[in-house]
């Protein structure tokens, strides 16, 4: 007897591997997936100024990154005792402007060292609801705890979501015209903003990106919200506070995104460095033992077989603690 609904996802094995540049944007679901992916091997930045809810943001961002910007004390604004920065989330947020735009900047530098030539873009939408600032008119991406009142609260059209989105892969393009682009809208709910006023914001972020994907070669649309709903509809996939995916949840929607996009041989490698960054959460209750040197030992020439094999893995944070 089947027990649940199985979402169809069209199969692109192959699309991701482990040589791949991956950069992640988006609601709090990025950080999950990003993680996983991280402990599976792959090249990864998740949200270098952190979690971002919007599309708009998420745009503001991309052309942040892929520019010459350093952001300068003109840019921060001061709440109480915290400078903080309209572009990031509040952990940038410090007690000194220098703090500020020294976390903001590091960030920024390594990120464009690292990942200034990217592969694969994947995209988490949370919500079509933006904050604008009075003062300025200027789009959030985090209003920091000011009064509701400093802000203007909308729902940003299909129309002008769906031409912002095209305006932006058109950008991406031009600089990386092999880039794949990977949406999905999250399965967390913006229940703050009502029940029905959260399906009408997750229906907008749908249909933007349905008008988008067929209009460019490589974008994809990957169904984190429908599988939530429809093959996980059940309050015990749900943390405690019922608006976010519990860790089950977070693990079954990696499954579905892994047999989707990667092959058999990206499959068993991600395993096998999987298994790794399983050990190095292993608790240690007698370092100085016989059987602890032998489990890092054999951990230690696991990931030098790998590596071998493999040399595009980054394997040097778990050398370092299998280390003799």
């Amino acid at each position: 007897m089947q027990w649940t609904t199985s979402v169809s996802i069209p199969s692109n094995p192959g699309l991701l591997h482990h040589r791949q540049r991956m950069v992640l944007l988006g609601s709090c679901f990025t950080d999950n997936i990003g993680q996983k992916l991280r402990e599976q091997g792959f090249l990864v930045r998740v949200n270098p100024h952190g979690v971002l809810y919007n599309p708009l943001s998420i745009e503001r961002t991309l052309r942040v990154l892929y520019s010459d910007k350093i952001y300068r004390s003109e840019d921060l604004h001061q709440n109480g005792e915290l400078y903080f920065s309209f572009d990031h989330h509040t952990q940038f947020s410090s007690l000194s402007a220098e703090a500020c735009l020294a976390g903001i900047n590091d960030q920024l530098v390594r990120f464009r060292e690292d990942f200034s030539q990217p592969d694969v873009l994947i995209l988490s939408f949370g919500t079509a609801r933006v904050y604008e600032w009075l003062t300025t008119n200027a789009l959030v991406a985090n209003c920091h705890k000011l009064p509701a009142r400093e802000f203007r609260h909308r729902l940003v059209e299909v129309d002008e979501l769906s031409l912002r989105l095209e305006g932006l892969i058109s950008w991406l393009r031009a600089m990386f015209p092999k880039l794949i682009v990977i949406f999905t809208v999250s399965p967390v709910r913006h229940w703050k903003d009502g029940a029905h006023e959260n399906q009408i914001s997750k229906a907008h972020l749908l249909l933007s990106i349905e008008k988008v994907i067929g209009k460019f070669p490589n974008l994809y649309y990957f169904p984190s919200y429908e599988v939530m709903l429809d093959e996980l509809r059940d309050y015990r996939f749900y943390a405690d506070d019922l608006v976010h995916p519990s860790a089950m949840a977070v693990n079954h929607l990696y499954d579905r995104f892994a047999q989707s996009y990667f092959a058999d041989e990206t499959l068993f490698l991600a395993r096998e460095v999987g298994k790794i960054a399983q050990a190095m959460q292993h608790r240690v209750f007698f370092p100085e033992s016989e059987a602890h040197r032998k489990f890092k030992s054999s951990y230690r020439k696991k990931i030098q077989e790998l590596q071998a094999a493999h040399p595009y893995l980054d394997l040097s944070e778990a050398a370092a603690y299998f280390s003799d």
